[in-house]
C-alpha cells in the first residue's frame, strides 16, 4: 500500500542521519516507569530469589513492540503495543502518563504506517494530552515534539488543514529553536507545514 504524506515523512525522518536521529528520533523507545499488572499493584522489587529486578510486563510488551517496528513487522508491532495500552489501562493503582503517552504515541505511528491516520490522530491526541503534563522535562519536550509533528501530519492526510497547521506550526517552531533551520528534523517540519498553508 503507498505510504501517506505522513507514513513518507516519517518514514523519512527514522532515515536521517544518526547525529540527527540522536536529538530528535520519532520512533525512539521511550522510558516505560517500571508498572506492574492489575493482579499486583505492588512496586517493583529486587527478587531475592533471582537477586535480580523482575521484569515488568509493560515495559517488555513495549519493547517487542518497537523490534518488530524495527525489522518491519507492522502487524506485530500493533499488536505489542495495544497490549501495553490494555495492560496500562487495566492497573489499579497510578500509573506515570509518560507510561501511557510513550505507548500511544508509539501505537499512533504504527497506525500512520499502514495509513489508518483516523485511529492514529486519536492515539496521537491522547498522547498529547499525557505529555503536555511533563513538559518541563526537556527530555518530554523533544517527544512532545515528534508527536506534534506526526499529529499535524495525520490531520494533514485527512484534510483537515487548519488543525494541521497549528500542530506543524508548533512542531516547526519547537525544532527550530532547539534543533536549527539546517536540521534535517526542521526542514521536513517546514515542507509539511508549507503544505498545510497551501505553499508549494
Amino acid at each position: 500500500m503507498p505510504l501517506t504524506i505522513a507514513g513518507q515523512y516519517l518514514a523519512q525522518a527514522q532515515n536521517v542521519s544518526s547525529e540527527d536521529s540522536a536529538q530528535e528520533p520519532p520512533l525512539k523507545r521511550q522510558k516505560i516507569v517500571s508498572i506492574k499488572p492489575a493482579s499486583t499493584p505492588t512496586p517493583l522489587v529486587e527478587s531475592k530469589a533471582k537477586g535480580k529486578e523482575e521484569e515488568d510486563p509493560i515495559e517488555t510488551l513495549h519493547d517487542q513492540g518497537l523490534e518488530a517496528l524495527h525489522r518491519d513487522d507492522i502487524p506485530a508491532a500493533q499488536s505489542y503495543f495495544e497490549q501495553a495500552i490494555a495492560l496500562l489501562d487495566e492497573a489499579e493503582y497510578p500509573v506515570h502518563e509518560n507510561a501511557r503517552a510513550g505507548a500511544y504515541s508509539n501505537l499512533g505511528s504504527v497506525l500512520i504506517l499502514q495509513g489508518k491516520l483516523t485511529e492514529a490522530k486519536d492515539y496521537l491526541e491522547k498522547s498529547c494530552n499525557a505529555y503536555k503534563l511533563h513538559t518541563q522535562d526537556p527530555v518530554n519536550v523533544s517527544y512532545f515534539n515528534s508527536i506534534m509533528f506526526n499529529l499535524g501530519s495525520c490531520c494533514l492526510d485527512l484534510g483537515q488543514y487548519q488543525e494541521a497547521k497549528i500542530w506543524l506550526e508548533a512542531a516547526y517552531r519547537n525544532r527550530l529553536a532547539s534543533l536549527g533551520k539546517d536540521n534535517e528534523h526542521t526542514k521536513i517540519a517546514k515542507t509539511l507545514l508549507n503544505r498545510a498553508k497551501g505553499i508549494r
